[in-house]
């Protein structure tokens, strides 16, 4: 069941601690902005702190945020983070224990612990703290974190001798052939006894069995998805409390003034967000080739790569890095967002933050994307990567009468902060509440479990 949060009160304050394995400036996706905006929003009724790995420091360091709302902790990333194993065997735990030692939180909500240790969850109940993780992508079940394999094709494999081409692969230690133990993968049979021999397989066999205790020690576990939650399930993971609620974005900005510039020619301007190779754009540049007698256009923002510098069709214009100030500009530029993700994502900020702003959704009818889009009610969905069914949903939207007006129609808005922040009020409480009951308050908007 979903979280139910409609009459959930305003807890008093507490000591909110996040945990995240980097913030900005040193690092700028969705992980690290969304921990720095709950943690500045929640600021306002909490004493709040963020404690994450300092990625260009090599000695502890504490600060106030750049607007003095919270505290931030970085801590040295240490000397060995490039393999599977460091990823969440990270002896820095004492080190945890003591900061948790002298600020108290009330509550840790853990963002993501990779380059941490998996133990924390565990040293955070220790010193009498509630606690609580949200998932934010596949770590929990691939060793990569984004379930994409060594060859670069989508991985549905359960955790298992199946990983090991992809550890060793990024280790450069391949000793095996991959594809001998992917053929072994194939063979249940041979499930314990290739776990038994094969080089990394202690270390998969740490990987699960750290992640489960990990768990063990969580009060909460939230989801915004159902399918990362489903995922987790069906990986052999058991939360004690599995919650489904999505995430709060900011309420848009001022339109701006219609864009300058544009012509007739352009037609229906389609807009792609980000440039991470896994992001699909090359699916979305190839999908525009191919509708060079469409009137559409396409707008790309964010880093161009190398292989397509120089090489664009005329109908697609590169539009660079933008800054947060410059959001509002970037969406009022393009009527539909096009998301051609050739990964399963999670819940994608950018497809809430496309529908806050009436534009429909063009995405790969793939995990997150497939679960936040509507087929043909708030958006379209085509095969993941599809270059020629994407260029149909661009020609339907381009030259099908209405169906432009009727996606704009359905569009629902997403949750916003407000009711976000709420949400994990009522969360927090509930976990606090049973080992502090003097901060419990009466909250009727209890929270629904999800198994």
């Amino acid at each position: 069941m979903e979280f139910d949060g409609q009459n959930a009160d305003k807890t008093s304050e507490m000591r909110l601690l996040h945990v995240s394995h980097a913030i900005p400036p040193e690092a700028n996706t969705g992980v690290e902005n969304y921990t720095v905006q709950m943690a500045r929003h929640q600021a306002e009724h909490h004493e709040v702190a963020v404690y994450a790995r300092g990625l260009r420091t090599d000695s502890d360091t504490e600060e106030r945020d750049e607007a003095g709302e919270f505290l931030t902790v970085r801590v040295p990333l240490g000397p060995g983070h490039h393999h599977t194993h460091e990823r969440f065997r990270q002896p820095q735990a004492e080190r945890f224990r003591r900061f948790l030692a002298q600020w108290r939180p009330d509550v840790v909500h853990f963002q993501h612990l990779i380059y941490h240790s998996l133990d924390y969850p565990r040293i955070a109940r220790e010193s009498g703290a509630a606690t609580v993780m949200t998932l934010h992508d596949f770590w929990f079940s691939c060793p990569q974190v984004q379930r994409i394999d060594y060859r670069g094709a989508i991985c549905d494999r359960a955790p298992g001798v199946g990983c090991l081409p992809c550890i060793w692969e990024g280790r450069r230690a391949t000793l095996i052939s991959p594809e001998l133990v992917a053929r072994l993968a194939r063979q249940s049979v041979t499930e314990k006894a290739a776990l038994a021999f094969l080089p990394g397989a202690a270390m998969l066999r740490d990987w699960a069995k750290d992640s489960q205790a990990c768990f063990d020690h969580l009060d909460v576990v939230i989801s915004p998805s159902r399918f990362l939650a489903e995922n987790i399930l069906q990986n052999g993971l058991h939360p004690r409390r599995l919650i489904v609620t999505d995430y709060g974005i900011p309420v848009p900005g001022p339109t701006p003034a219609p864009v300058q510039g544009r012509s007739l020619e352009d037609g229906v301007r389609f807009g792609v967000i980000g440039t991470h190779r896994l992001k699909g754009l090359g699916v979305a540049v190839e999908a525009f080739s191919q509708v060079a007698d469409t009137p559409a256009s396409l707008l790309l923002y964010g880093a161009l790569p190398d292989n397509l510098k120089g090489s664009l069709p005329e109908n697609c214009r590169a539009q660079g890095r933008y800054t947060a100030e410059e959001l509002e500009q970037v969406f009022a530029a393009f009527d539909v967002l096009i998301v051609p993700s050739i990964w399963y994502e999670n819940a994608p900020f950018v497809i809430r933050e496309a529908f806050a702003r009436n534009k429909p959704v063009i995405a790969s009818d793939l995990g997150g994307m497939a679960e936040s889009v509507r087929h043909e009610i708030d958006g379209l969905l085509f095969p993941v990567g599809d270059a020629p069914a994407l260029a149909q949903a661009v020609r339907r939207l381009a030259q099908e009468p209405g169906l432009l007006e009727r996606l704009r129609a359905n569009i629902h808005p997403p949750k916003f902060y407000d009711e976000h922040l709420a949400e994990l009020d009522t969360i927090y409480t509930e976990a606090a509440g049973a080992r502090f009951p003097e901060i419990a308050t009466a909250s009727s908007g209890a929270a629904q479990g999800f198994v």
